[in-house]
């Protein structure tokens, strides 16, 4: 008996034309992973500049308009001497919070202590900024940053002199002068 396949040409691909086929998708695939790591790395790059992108322009703005206002300051080593108001201990030592006293549209003095607080182990701490109430030891009026690593204030020859810096080692100085 015989069989006879029907149709009589070719009903399947070569392999020549397969091969050239799976090369051509496996250079498609390669191409497209690589745009996606490409992505994945420009993303990463991005987040990490987040403090300077995004947050060290803000600050510098409160900054600025806080300290257009200020009529004195003094560098203390910590909130709690700032909050005591007292002449800083630590002389022209870098402290991590700052007293200040400016006056307010209706010409009453107002004090303030801006501090930089790192509760535990913790990677990035609060620049906090309390106005002097009554029970103002206890709550900020503001968190002008929580990304900063370390802040760290400095009085050298009548210039204020804040140095931030972020989270990924990135370090940005702000410097000022009192009216």
């Amino acid at each position: 008996m015989r069989i006879r396949f029907q149709g009589g040409g070719q009903t399947g691909f070569s392999l020549t034309e397969m091969t050239i086929g799976l090369a051509a998708g496996l250079v498609f695939a390669g191409g497209v992973l690589m745009m996606l790591k490409q992505h994945v790395d420009f993303v990463r790059q991005t987040e990490r500049l987040d403090f300077i992108v995004n947050d060290a322009p803000a600050i510098n703005g409160m900054l600025s308009r806080l300290f257009s206002r200020v009529d004195a300051y003094r560098v203390h080593a910590n909130r709690g001497e700032a909050f005591r108001a007292e002449s800083p201990e630590n002389g022209l030592e870098p402290g991590r919070a700052l007293w200040i006293r400016f006056r307010a549209p209706d010409d009453r003095l107002i004090e303030a202590v801006l501090a930089f607080e790192k509760p535990g182990e913790q990677r990035t701490g609060y620049l906090n900024y309390y106005v002097r109430r009554e029970d103002w030891e206890n709550k900020a009026e503001w968190v002008l940053s929580s990304k900063a690593a370390e802040v760290d204030f400095h009085d050298a020859d009548g210039v204020l002199r804040i140095t931030m810096t972020g989270p990924d080692g990135e370090e940005i100085s702000y410097a000022g002068l009192a009216e």
